[in-house]
């Protein structure tokens, strides 16, 4: 069972102001999910004179999130905006793991190169080099997928989530669900984002689809997400 957090308060006729939320939704690391002080459950039902449900023209409406503000979805720019803040925070990681099998293709490469006659084929000491970078990589993304899982699973979002004030959320019932998701909609998500790329011939365009998904997307949803049913709203 799903931990229910409430959603935060609308200002509209008959409603107290909105209660800002605690410091763990300000982009904390690492913190709690965002506890909110709302009093009406998960699902708002009122915005100004009328309803969510009621209003049309905006994103989020048909899953009882509001237009703006916390609770609102994520613009695409702050989600790109913290896969690359997510980048640079692993980028060290990478780097140091990375590094010495680099040296060693392009020293194996040079060599390669000063003894060949023009029709040499690579030995097969670059072969094996290469094979071990390819290696790396799959262990560097598996690592990735490991990591956003469990930052997801247990803290509710990423570090550069954390800093933007963006999270992501579970569909349930045809309506966003703000508590912690499951195991498995963690793993399923950072799985589908990470190594789509790695299917042979089409990898790399469905990885770009996956991207750019969000740009035309009612829901701004991204491949991954569709395939997770999940959704990205606002903290802040």
């Amino acid at each position: 069972m799903t931990e229910q957090l409430p959603w935060p308060d609308q200002p509209g006729p008959g409603y107290p102001p909105p209660q800002p939320p605690n410091d763990a939704s300000r982009g904390g690391w690492p913190s709690e999910l965002p506890r909110y002080q709302g009093s009406r459950g998960y699902a708002p039902t009122g915005y100004g004179p009328i309803g969510y449900g009621q209003m049309a023209g905006y994103k989020g409406a048909r899953y009882g999130l509001p237009p703006a503000g916390p609770g609102a979805l994520a613009s695409q720019w702050r989600r790109w905006a913290a896969r690359l803040l997510d980048g640079l925070i692993e980028l060290p990681v990478v780097f140091i793991i990375m590094l010495p099998l680099i040296i060693d293709v392009a020293h194996q490469a040079s060599n390669e190169a000063g003894t060949s006659t023009g029709t040499a084929q690579p030995t097969k000491g670059v072969l094996a080099t290469e094979g071990l970078l390819f290696l790396g990589i799959l262990l560097l993304l598996c690592g990735q997928v490991c990591w956003e899982a469990l930052a997801t699973r247990h803290w509710g979002r990423t570090p550069g989530k954390a800093i933007l004030g963006i999270r992501p959320v579970r569909v349930q019932q045809g309506r966003a669900n703000p508590g912690r998701m499951p195991a498995g909609t963690c793993w399923g998500r950072a799985a589908f984002y990470n190594l789509i790329g790695l299917v042979p011939c089409v990898g790399g365009i469905i990885a770009l689809l996956n991207e750019l998904w969000c740009l035309w997307d009612q829901d701004r949803q991204c491949l991954h997400d569709k395939a997770a049913h999940t959704l990205v709203i606002n903290d802040l």
